[in-house]
């Protein structure tokens, strides 16, 4: 299954791919938005993460938006700099299951994988 990332710093999450790769999930990781949302509409993956942590809240809760306009159904996540609580106030309705921090490391991964295992993502 794969996980798509929507960020301008590859380097970071290629240091981050054993972390999703020992859980049998494919990274693939796009520099824009805009390259992200035409990959989503062509091939929808398990996980949409948007690398936004210099945005606003307003503009986290237009992106995840747009990527559930394309498929409703996609499980998405955003890397930012608010608090927990913010996070969650902002993204409140969204459905996203969790948020992470900036820069995200290997244990929030493994939480958000834990996450999505929860949810039942990956299982057959």
């Amino acid at each position: 299954m794969e996980i798509l990332c929507i960020s301008s710093r590859a380097a970071l999450w290629e240091g981050l791919r054993p972390c999703m790769e020992a859980r049998k999930y494919r990274l693939t990781v796009v520099p824009e938005l805009e390259d992200g949302l035409r990959r989503l509409r062509n091939a929808p993956p398990a996980l949409v993460v948007l690398d936004m942590a210099e945005a606003a809240a307003d503009a986290i809760r237009a992106a995840v938006i747009e990527v559930l306009k394309i498929n409703a159904m996609i499980h998405c996540t955003a890397v930012s700099g608010l608090s927990e609580k913010a996070f969650h106030d902002s993204m409140e309705g969204l459905g996203m299951p969790m948020g992470l921090p900036d820069p995200p490391g290997r244990q929030d991964v493994e939480k958000l994988m834990d996450a999505l295992a929860a949810l039942g993502v990956g299982k057959a």
